[in-house]
């Protein structure tokens, strides 16, 4: 054999080895034990005239299997001009551990999407915080798994999304 082919099937072997390797860490577990006490969540939702949407955003979070008591839902009103507030307050009413805040000028120099949720993450009560948008859909499981990664030396945790057509 001469030192080309020799080369070559060494690369090829290394090449397969780190790819088992990672295939073999993308498809294992990485969700700690559940001993761990329930750490609280605040779930931040800045909302600015999302009423097509906020009651199926909603929804997901009263059908959470981590318990209520460990999390609060803060809807911010971002001065909308539709039904937002009005739905939030119904389901709120229902739902204690969601509740509903309005921008105040406490961030005047704040635009956009900044000053909701500077006012929703200035209420937060948890120990973490957790955001996303008001015409999102979570799944019953989405605070359980994301809380399940919840440890003292993480810092930040970021999930994806599935857009569903």
């Amino acid at each position: 054999m001469d030192f080309i082919n020799i080369i070559l099937i060494v690369t090829t072997i290394l090449y397969i080895v780190v790819a088992l390797c990672f295939f073999s860490c993308l498809f294992r577990s990485n969700i700690p034990p559940q001993t761990r006490p329930k750490p609280f969540i605040s779930v931040v939702i800045a909302a600015r005239d999302e009423a097509d949407y906020i009651t199926q955003c909603l929804t997901g979070f009263t059908q959470q299997t981590y318990p209520s008591t460990h999390f609060e839902v803060l809807v911010v009103n971002d001065e909308s001009t539709d039904q937002t507030a009005q739905l939030v307050e119904t389901i709120a009413q229902k739902h204690t551990h969601i509740h509903l805040l309005n921008v105040d000028q406490q961030y005047p120099h704040m635009a956009a999407k900044k000053r909701p949720m500077s006012v929703g993450i200035h209420h937060a009560k948890g120990e973490w915080i957790v955001t996303t948008d008001a015409d999102c859909q979570v799944p019953p499981t989405w605070l359980g798994n994301l809380a399940a990664y919840m440890q003292t030396d993480t810092d930040v945790i970021i999930g994806f999304f599935q857009i569903k057509t």
